[in-house]
């Protein structure tokens, strides 16, 4: 009906909604046909925050499906469209809406290239490309650096990382009062360069081990990262480990005995490693 009367704002969200549902009822073939209806209508109308969502919707479809290659390339578009969206948005309060908006994306995708792809190196360059994304922000809004060995070693990695898996960042595109990027084409993360472990494992020292949690429901990942080895280990739902952690810290502001907590938070984060 939205459709007919020219509301295609209304029709594209219309049908975003009617593939979730169908998705319920299990009608997979209703639910991908509506899927890409609502990611047309958001392309027609070049509607960059909430194309991603759709794209998502549709990605999960096509994983539910088996194609997962169609899937991963149907998320680095979503991906490449959110990264361009954050580019062009200045204000931090503004990009934090947008991050939180589409962090499930960022999460079924990286459950995707881990779970189905099985490709631990690529798991690891998004994940790094994220906080990379997190640091950049952090140089650029104003506030002082922490005055902490290790973490100016790796942000001394990250802004790196961050330029080069940024190919569509133009030479002079960093302004000198802050390195922010100022120009940007649309290419998407599809056309990134392979970030190499190396370039990470140099950065550490023969006893120290980077680890990289991804929380999410139902089951969350560590990436641990030395200076020989990268491996991702499957670990506990977020909602549980959040849930222990919070009992944790409560235990500790009550100063009451945290130890039995403690061991189980570690053999949930740390001893599966």
């Amino acid at each position: 009906m939205a459709s007919q009367l020219g509301l295609l704002h209304e029709a594209t969200a219309s049908a975003a909604l009617l593939s979730k549902w169908y998705l319920a009822k299990g009608n997979l073939t209703m639910a991908e046909r509506y899927a890409l209806a609502a990611v047309d209508g958001a392309r027609h109308l070049q509607d960059s925050y909430d194309l991603p969502r759709y794209l998502s919707i549709l990605a999960a479809l096509e994983t539910t499906n088996g194609r997962f290659d169609a899937a991963d390339a149907t998320y680095r578009e979503a991906f490449g469209i959110m990264d361009n969206l954050l580019s062009r948005t200045p204000a931090i309060d503004a990009r934090n809406t947008i991050i939180n908006a589409t962090t499930p994306v960022y999460k079924d995708y990286l459950n995707l290239i881990i779970t189905k792809l099985h490709e631990a190196p690529k798991a690891l360059q998004l994940t790094e490309y994220i906080r990379a994304r997190s640091i950049n922000d952090f140089l650029t809004s104003g506030k002082p650096k922490a005055d902490d060995g290790l973490e100016e070693r790796m942000e001394a990695l990250s802004v790196p990382l961050y330029n080069r898996t940024h190919p569509w960042v133009t030479d002079n595109a960093i302004s000198d009062e802050g390195k922010r990027p100022l120009a940007f084409s649309e290419t998407g993360i599809g056309k990134t360069s392979q970030v190499s472990q190396q370039d990470i494992q140099r950065m550490l020292r023969p006893t120290e081990t980077v680890l990289i949690y991804l929380l999410a429901t139902p089951r969350s990942f560590v990436i641990a990262v030395t200076q020989d080895t990268v491996k991702v280990v499957e670990l506990a739902s977020g909602d549980a480990i959040k849930a222990r952690s919070d009992a944790l810290l409560a235990r500790v502001l009550l100063q009451q005995s945290p130890e039995q907590l403690a061991r189980q938070l570690y053999g949930d984060l740390v001893a599966p490693i």
